[in-house]
């Protein structure tokens, strides 16, 4: 027998002497079977199908299964998002497949502002939009208002896409346009798209979830596409004004930069003065005053009572003293004095105290009566009344209460005389009037 001989590891060829005849015969040493395997980048993105143990010429289809916010990239580095590839097994294989998380849309609007963005602790770029965020990030929105505004409030928006139905399929080359589809009688929004002939539509029912915050800085986390609105507004300030006996036009919230008219209308016979600020200073003389708000204002409104004119006069014979300008409702002593051989007779309102105290609740004029003198009525009696100097004697007046008047009227002494002989001395010079008594008042004048 002749020995074999191995040429190689595929194929043997053998020499054998069976009867003195040499053969030579082939062994093919194929291998039965081969093993695809697939990586994936990252276990929690997606996985993959069809990976396993196959036989020589068997053909192999891979398909790549994207979990929840994530996307499929490629095959062996593709960036074609093709998620199926097929090809026949004649050895041993690996094969990588990429996935990522899905980038979201961020949007971001403001009224009367500027918004901020910080994606993971970084500034994200604000001009350009929609901005691409990744499944999950933190971000952190941050508004300034413009100029004396302030914010309101947030307004989030997330859309959520859900896929409803696979049943649909296309007759034609078709565009459908965004609109609602009516399926079991709910309506559906199709996202526009061109379709070709037998492909399937797939339907999104799509999810708006809203809310309203006013934290600013404002966090959140990004899961869905995302707009966030930040509605700012114009600072409002408070113009309050307080008084007594008066009504006040205007006061209230405005806007800063407003025109503000405050009008005041005294009350129960009281009339307005002036506008005055916190510390009692005087801010305006005007009413109506006009102003612009710069801020919040408490306004105090300084009011008088009513000014009443007190007017008198007298007939021959005497003078009557006390004409002026008097306060609502205060009291002022009108005097009425006669001359030298006349006597006071009355008030033309019938009173006959030659002395007496009116109140002013309204403009008032009274008229003094004078009549001469009869040679009884000359007769003093027992009672003196003259001036030395700066002083007032009075004699015959014990027991009296002695009354004393200046010229306007206005009482300057009341006093009771202990003795007969009574000297007051006044301060100023000038025209006083003496009444001893409930008796007629004198006239003295002091140098």
């Amino acid at each position: 027998m002749m020995p074999s001989v191995c040429f190689g590891s595929s194929v043997d060829k053998t020499f054998s002497a069976v009867n003195g005849i040499v053969s030579l015969s082939e062994a093919t040493d194929i291998a039965d079977n081969y093993t695809v395997t697939v990586q994936v980048n990252d276990t929690t993105m997606g996985y993959v199908t069809g990976a396993g143990v196959y036989d020589n010429g068997d053909t192999v289809t891979l398909r790549a299964y994207a979990n929840a916010h994530c996307e499929f990239v490629g095959f062996n580095g593709a960036n074609d998002n093709v998620d199926s590839v097929s090809f026949v097994v004649t050895n041993d294989t690996t094969i990588t497949a990429t996935f990522i998380h899905r980038f979201l849309d961020l949007f971001t609007t403001v009224t009367n502002g500027t918004v901020t963005v910080d994606i993971e602790g970084n500034p994200g770029d604000v001009q350009v939009q929609p901005m691409q965020v990744e499944y999950n990030d933190s971000i952190t929105l941050t508004v300034t208002p413009d100029s004396h505004h302030h914010l309101v409030y947030w307004v989030v928006n997330t859309y959520r896409f859900d896929t409803i139905v696979n049943s649909i399929f296309v007759l034609d080359s078709t565009w459908i346009a965004s609109t609602y589809v009516d399926i079991d009688g709910i309506e559906h929004e199709v996202w526009d798209s061109v379709y070709h002939y037998d492909e399937e539509v797939i339907i999104n029912r799509v999810n708006v979830e809203s809310g309203n915050y006013q934290d600013n800085p404002l966090g959140m986390r990004i899961t869905n596409h995302t707009e966030v609105h930040a509605e700012c507004i114009m600072d409002y300030y408070n113009v309050t004004v307080e008084g007594d006996y008066v009504y006040v036009y205007g006061d209230g919230p405005y806007h800063y930069g407003d025109s503000v008219t405050l009008r005041a209308t005294g009350l129960e016979f009281h009339h307005f003065v002036a506008w005055l600020n916190a510390d009692g200073d005087t801010l305006s003389t005007q009413n109506p005053w006009s102003f612009r708000v710069e801020g919040d204002m408490t306004l105090y409104v300084a009011t008088a009572l009513d000014m009443m004119h007190l007017s008198v006069s007298a007939s021959q014979g005497g003078s009557a003293y006390g004409s002026g300008d008097y306060e609502y409702g205060s009291p002022a002593t009108i005097t009425a004095v006669p001359n030298s051989g006349y006597n006071f007779i009355r008030w033309d309102d019938g009173n006959a105290d030659s002395v007496r105290v009116v109140y002013l609740y309204e403009n008032l004029h009274f008229h003094a009566i004078f009549s001469r003198l009869g040679i009884d009525d000359a007769d003093m009696g027992d009672i003196q009344v003259y001036a030395a100097e700066r002083t007032i004697v009075v004699k015959g007046a014990a027991r009296k209460i002695i009354s004393v008047f200046d010229a306007a009227g206005r009482q300057v002494v009341s006093t009771k005389a202990d003795d007969d002989t009574v000297r007051l001395t006044m301060e100023e010079a000038g025209v006083y009037m003496v009444q001893v008594g409930d008796g007629r008042a004198y006239r003295v004048m002091l140098m």
